[in-house]
C-alpha cells in the first residue's frame, strides 16, 4: 500500500510540474504575442489624441460668446468677406450638422505642465480620461482661462469661466491637466479689461 501511494504522490507531482511549466510557456507566448500586437497598434490614447490634433473645433452653441461650447468639426470652408466660416460638427449633440460661424478654433495641442501659464486661454473637456469607459466620453469643450497653477505637480489646474468682459468674479473649477488643450491657432486673449 505504502508503494502505490508514494508511486500516487510521485506521478501527482511530477504532472502538476508538467502543468505550471505547459502555463508559463503559453503566458509568455501570450505576452509575447500582445508585444508584438502592440507594436502595431495604437494605443487609444495616442489615436484619440491624433483625432483631436487633426480636428478643428466649432461652437454649436452660444456662438459668439466667451463661453460657448465646441465640439470637435471637418475642416471649416475659408472664411468668407464678412468672416464668417462653414464647418460640420464630427461630435456632440449636433452632429453632422452645418454651422456658420467666425468663432472656429483651427488648432490646438495637447498641454503640457511646462506651456500654461496664468492668464492663457485654453481649452477643457469634462470627460475624466481616468475612467475608462468610452460610453462616458463627452467631447463637449468649452474656453477657460488659466487661473491657478499651485496644484501642477500632481497634474491638476484650476481655470476660471468668464461670461463677459465685465465678470471680474468668474466660476473656478480644477481639471485634470489631461483634459486641457492649448488653443495654437487663432491666439485668444482674455476677454476682461483689467486695469494695470
Amino acid at each position: 500500500m505504502k508503494k502505490i501511494m508514494s508511486l500516487s504522490l510521485i506521478v501527482i507531482t511530477a504532472l502538476c510540474f508538467n502543468a505550471c511549466l505547459g502555463s508559463s510557456s503559453s503566458r509568455a507566448a501570450k505576452d509575447s504575442k500582445e508585444t508584438q500586437d502592440n507594436s502595431y497598434n495604437r494605443s487609444k490614447k495616442a489615436s484619440y489624441e491624433n483625432k483631436l490634433r487633426y480636428s478643428t473645433f466649432a461652437p454649436f452653441m452660444y456662438d459668439g460668446k466667451f463661453y460657448a461650447y465646441y465640439s470637435l468639426s471637418y475642416t471649416p470652408s475659408n472664411p468668407d468677406k464678412k468672416g464668417y466660416s462653414e464647418a460640420v460638427l464630427k461630435n456632440g449633440p449636433r452632429a453632422g450638422e452645418t454651422v456658420r460661424s467666425k468663432d472656429i478654433i483651427y488648432k490646438t495641442k495637447a498641454a503640457r505642465a511646462s506651456d500654461l501659464q496664468k492668464g492663457q486661454v485654453v481649452l477643457v473637456n469634462h470627460w475624466n480620461p481616468e475612467v475608462q469607459d468610452e460610453n462616458a466620453r463627452i467631447d463637449i469643450w468649452r474656453k477657460g482661462i488659466v487661473y491657478n497653477l499651485d496644484e501642477i505637480d500632481e497634474g491638476k489646474v484650476m481655470l476660471e469661466f468668464p461670461h463677459d468682459q465685465n465678470d471680474f468674479m468668474a466660476t473656478k473649477e480644477t481639471y485634470l491637466l489631461q483634459n486641457i488643450r492649448l488653443i495654437v491657432k487663432p491666439i485668444l486673449k482674455d476677454p476682461r479689461n483689467f486695469i494695470d
